[in-house]
């Protein structure tokens, strides 16, 4: 059971994103600041992995954690961790003594990693593909400097929008 919910974990975290994405949208949208028919993946996808402006600090600014950023990053080595601490406090030790490698004991949780990291990702892009289009987004990498201007705050920043901006995380 435990190992299905871990499974499961990137699926609604993703969940949630996407809800606090879409009212973020509906809010500015009935706000008339940004219609969110124009809102696209591409602008879900960079709302995942955008981050945050660069804090400078200075009187009455305000730090704002990058929760959402920080989860993506943090969560899959939490994931991913668990089972070589638990194989090591199970039949690890006794796995590591009769094998006779260290090395090839360590080079195969290296690989469980490699492979569970990559399995995160992809639920992830699956789950927001997913949701794009079962809320009917369009599934292109367009930006929309408006919305990325306002979500992510960027009052004094330039809102010149790469193409290839939603591929740089790849």
């Amino acid at each position: 059971w435990k190992n299905k919910m871990i499974t499961l974990a990137p699926f609604f975290m993703i969940l949630v994103m996407f809800a606090d994405f879409w009212n973020r949208v509906c809010a500015y949208d009935r706000a008339g600041i940004f219609p969110k028919s124009s809102v696209s993946f591409g602008d879900f996808w960079i709302y995942l992995y955008g981050g945050m402006k660069v804090y400078r600090p200075q009187d009455g600014t305000v730090f704002l954690f990058p929760v959402i950023w920080i989860l993506l990053l943090a969560m899959p080595a939490f994931l991913t961790l668990h089972y070589p601490f638990r194989d090591m406090l199970d039949i690890g030790p006794q796995i590591l003594c009769r094998s006779g490698s260290r090395k090839n004991w360590w080079l195969s949780k290296c690989f469980w990693n490699l492979c569970c990291t990559t399995c995160f990702y992809l639920i992830v892009l699956l789950t927001a593909l997913f949701l794009c289009i079962l809320w009917k987004r369009p599934l292109t990498a367009d930006l929309h400097p408006r919305v990325i201007q306002i979500l992510f705050q960027l009052t004094d920043q330039p809102t010149e929008v790469s193409p290839l901006l939603p591929w740089y995380t790849f």
